[in-house]
């Protein structure tokens, strides 16, 4: 069971994503695990668009890499799923303990 405090902070975490952020985090809960390439070809979009789009999601904790896959040139990539509420509020409470050192 997932406690209150993490859905709410994933809820939370979910408003504050900018619109680009919020078609990436949607194509990836459509299709995860899901690598940029793919994310991408899904949206129509050049995939520089997309990969940084991914990493902020990454460095929030909204999106985590899971495993790999095989792009069409046949090179490993990275595949991305959703991040769990309860992972999302470890990564929240190791940024507000990171800044509360510095």
């Amino acid at each position: 069971m997932i406690a209150n405090t993490s859905r709410e902070v994933y809820i939370k975490l979910r408003s504050k994503l900018n619109r680009n952020q919020q078609i990436v985090y949607q194509a990836i809960k459509q299709n995860e695990p899901i690598t940029n390439e793919k994310i991408a070809d899904a949206l129509g979009w050049v995939i520089n668009k997309v990969t940084g789009r991914v990493n902020e999601l990454v460095t929030i904790g909204m999106v985590e890499h899971q495993g790999y896959d095989l792009t069409r040139s046949k090179r490993r990539a990275k595949t991305w799923v959703i991040a769990t509420p309860k992972h999302i509020q470890d990564r929240v409470a190791d940024m507000v303990a990171l800044d509360e050192r510095n």
